[in-house]
């Protein structure tokens, strides 16, 4: 039996395939993360480079503009924001959104 029909025998139900295809995502936000830590903790973007692994402010600028850093960089910058809010990880801002597939 070819892998075409095999495929075509497969008794899938709609459920499985609903909740495959809407996968809810709630990444960081990181705008808010930086908004919190500039307006609470009158933090700069020049200070938060500093103590994140970047090379400058103009990447911090970058993040508060809706681009997203990389993982270890979110990762640090997280870590940053929970040191010095006193939170938790279910405490992190995050976009409420639905990713389609």
């Amino acid at each position: 039996m070819s892998e075409y029909a095999e495929l075509n025998c497969l008794s899938i139900s709609s459920n499985i395939l609903l909740s495959k295809n809407l996968i809810e995502y709630n990444s960081p936000d990181y705008g808010e993360i930086l908004l919190i830590l500039r307006a609470e903790f009158g933090l700069t973007h020049e200070q938060i480079a500093f103590l994140l692994p970047v090379s400058g402010s103009s990447t911090i600028s970058e993040w508060t503009r809706g681009s997203a850093p990389n993982f270890e960089n979110g990762f640090h910058l997280i870590e940053l924001w929970k040191l010095l809010t006193d939170k938790t990880e279910a405490e992190v801002p995050r976009k409420n959104r639905y990713l389609f597939i």
